[in-house]
């Protein structure tokens, strides 16, 4: 096998609206599990017009992200195509922010008090370790004799 296996389309489309369903987490949090203690922030109950937007901001978004997913599959091997994969990932923070939003309900520190809780400094070390780490697994994925031993590692498991 000389590349990647291909999907078909309609597989594209459900991890598309799969992401953007996560994307939207939120928003069907609020809408599906209205409570009388929600009404301090919405004075009536989520309406059949509200959830049919939800609906097809899911869609629209999912066609999106299931675009964007086949156009980058098809970009032939080379330094176009890692540029396409770093773009891809960089998108995915859109449906991770969703699920920090609604993790942030049940742990108060991913509401964004991280910063504060551990301070400047600290929360600048994760940042560079991330970064770093981020830097350290580039190198290795684009300079083939260092990436040898890895992928023989991984394949005798």
């Amino acid at each position: 096998m000389t590349g990647p296996p291909r999907w078909s389309p309609w597989q594209y489309l459900v991890a598309g609206i799969s992401l953007a369903n996560l994307s939207f987490l939120r928003r069907w949090k609020e809408m599906l599990t209205y409570t009388s203690s929600d009404e301090y922030y919405m004075r009536l109950p989520p309406s059949p017009a509200q959830e049919y937007a939800a609906i097809f901001n899911v869609l629209w978004m999912g066609l999106l992200f299931a675009g964007i997913a086949y156009l980058i599959s098809r970009v032939p091997p080379g330094k176009f195509q890692k540029l396409g994969y770093g773009c891809f990932l960089s998108l995915l923070v859109i449906p991770l922010n969703g699920l920090r939003e609604v993790f942030g309900d049940r742990f108060p520190f991913l509401r964004g008090q991280l910063i504060t809780m551990i301070g400047e400094r600290s929360a600048a070390m994760i940042v560079l370790f991330f970064v770093g780490c981020w830097g350290i697994s580039l190198l290795i994925c684009s300079t083939p004799k260092l990436a040898e031993p890895v992928i023989q590692v991984g394949q005798s498991r």
